[in-house]
């Protein structure tokens, strides 16, 4: 499984990941982009290829139609006068509902490759690592809490953060580095809140769709009203990356006590430190897809089953054997997932806001929740993805799953 501390390893999308790219690289519509209802298709441009069409007349056109609001009827010229289609300087993209503004988009190498950045997957190991350390050992667990309750809260989440893993100059994330992984290709999925509210006739709290940025939040589904649109990995697609665990150093501090070892290292770095480090992430991303199903089947909403469907087919994915994980990341990862789970055991019960304008209200937090059409043996129907699930095997487990298929 490792050579020279350093392991190749495989990450395979399990559902719509995204990682942004800044929001100075949206596309805005009618700029970047410009929606076709009656192919439900978004056609992205490349306005460096666009421009090597245009001749500077027809650049100062552009520039004014897009000034004016009026970069659809520019494009209907080209395409009916100059008989230069859409396709010769855009790509496009299946999209059954309209995007409502700007499209969030992935992150890109200089050369337009999408990609998740290994401070990303490490950002997102670090969280299921807390989560197992809280869970697992007790010493751990009483020095959080101990940090938790304490009438001190300044700093408290680097506090927090040190206990497990260190100081900056010794700490235990420095051992593990990750490269970043390459993939191919991008599509686009659009979002939708999914919160509580409660029914004050019956002070009852319910799952719901938000669908207005100030308004009401309610059972129904609805694709159109307050969505945004991500560009993201597609599911299925796959790249490879590595993992250094710099085991070699870490032999060797233990020789040379005047260079001390991170207090809790032992925890990763003992024995083979990329089985433990899947069986954390396994153990970490179990319990949170476990605490979501129960949330999801406490506050029950239009689609909320088919939600509950679809992290019962994640959570089938985990193995025993820890020769492969499964790790939220990215977008939508939410805040449970994103601190390492540990302030909530149920996320049903998250308590109440004691003070301020929210004093009275649930401590909820919402979820982000992807959805597109597809064509099923039931026909055409939406589809419902928690975002940001993704496999990762070993050489060994990533050459067994394909001799499997």
């Amino acid at each position: 499984m490792m050579e020279n501390d350093t392991a190749k390893l495989y990450i395979h999308v399990l559902s719509p990941v995204h990682v942004g790219g800044g929001q100075e690289k949206y596309w805005v519509n009618g700029v970047h982009y410009l929606y076709e209802s009656n192919n439900k298709t978004v056609m992205v441009f490349d306005l460096e290829k666009l421009g090597s069409f245009l001749s500077e007349d027809e650049i100062n056109q552009y520039t004014n139609a897009l000034e004016s609001g009026k970069a659809k009827e520019f494009f209907d010229y080209l395409a009916n006068t100059r008989h230069i289609p859409f396709s010769k300087f855009s790509k496009a993209y299946y999209m059954p509902y309209q995007p409502e503004g700007e499209i969030k988009t992935m992150i890109r190498t200089g050369l337009g490759e999408p990609y998740i950045p290994g401070s990303s997957i490490k950002g997102a190991i670090r969280s299921a690592i807390f989560s197992w350390a809280y869970h697992n050992d007790p010493r751990i667990k009483r020095e959080i809490d101990r940090l938790n309750q304490s009438a001190d809260t300044r700093g408290l989440g680097n506090k927090m953060d040190e206990s497990l893993f260190g100081k900056i100059e010794n700490n235990l994330m420095r051992f593990i580095q990750v490269t970043d992984a390459m993939f191919k290709d991008t599509v686009l999925f659009n979002t939708k809140v999914f919160n509580l509210f409660e029914d004050r006739r019956e002070r009852e709290w319910y799952g719901g769709w938000k669908h207005a940025q100030q308004g009401p939040t309610n059972e129904d589904f609805k694709p159109q009203g307050f969505s945004s649109t991500f560009e993201t990995l597609e599911i299925n697609d796959w790249a490879t990356f590595r993992v250094k665990t710099n085991k070699t150093i870490w032999d060797l501090m233990g020789k040379y006590p005047e260079t001390p070892r991170p207090s809790n290292g032992s925890l990763i770095m003992a024995g083979n430190p990329l089985e433990k480090l899947f069986g954390m992430i396994n153990f970490a991303t179990r319990k949170y897809i476990q605490s979501e199903i129960e949330f999801f089947e406490t506050f029950p909403a239009e689609k909320s089953d088919s939600i509950v469907d679809e992290l019962n087919e994640i959570l089938a994915t985990i193995p025993d054997d820890n020769k492969s994980c499964v790790l939220k990341m990215g977008a939508g990862t939410g805040f449970h997932a994103i601190t390492g789970n540990w302030q909530f055991e149920d996320f049903t019960d998250t308590g109440f806001h004691e003070g301020g304008r929210f004093a009275g209200k649930k401590k909820y937090k919402s979820r982000k929740i992807s959805f597109s059409r597809f064509e099923t043996d039931e026909g055409t129907e939406n589809l419902f993805f928690p975002m940001g699930f993704v496999k990762i095997y070993s050489e060994e487990a990533w050459q067994e799953m394909l001799k499997e298929e």
